[in-house]
């Protein structure tokens, strides 16, 4: 359990975080194909 401002900043940290495609793509290209699968149901 972590106080509203602990996680406040934990959150800023993520937001201004620089994206690191390559390692994380492919998990991102199987979320986006599962989304749009539901989309189309």
């Amino acid at each position: 359990v972590i106080g509203p401002g602990l996680a406040t900043m934990i959150v800023d940290e993520w937001l201004d975080a620089e994206f690191q495609g390559e390692r994380h793509q492919k998990r991102i290209d199987k979320i986006s194909e599962i989304e749009k699968i539901k989309k189309r149901n």
